[in-house]
């Protein structure tokens, strides 16, 4: 009864590890990247054939988040290790997750 124990236990603690995968070490990224007022306005719309498309909340953070396009993608590439995203394209829109903004487990 133990051995049954403890192989239902082994594999439930399987199932609840989730390992990050290539989008949540993106998502991760992104959030580590962008400064707290910045992700207050934008957030992850998807990831499609390396483009990665950010929704920010008016066309002022757009022209802002553009000017640091480059750094961000760099940063992106750094910090998660993954060589995804070639480009990001940004749509003004209302943000899913007006609260906070950046909402990192939108692509989970």
């Amino acid at each position: 009864m133990e051995a049954i124990a403890k192989t239902i236990e082994e594999v439930l603690q399987k199932l609840t590890v989730k390992q990050a995968g290539p989008q949540q070490k993106i998502s991760d990224a992104l959030g580590a990247v962008l400064s707290a007022q910045e992700r207050g306005h934008a957030e992850i719309e998807g990831i499609k054939d390396g483009v990665l498309l950010l929704r920010v909340d008016s066309p002022n953070w757009k022209f802002a988040l553009n000017l640091k396009k480059r750094q961000i993608l760099s940063g992106i590439k750094e910090k998660s290790g993954e060589n995804i995203i070639k480009e990001i394209k940004m749509i003004v829109g209302r943000l899913n997750n007006r609260k906070t903004g950046y909402s990192p487990s939108q692509n989970e």
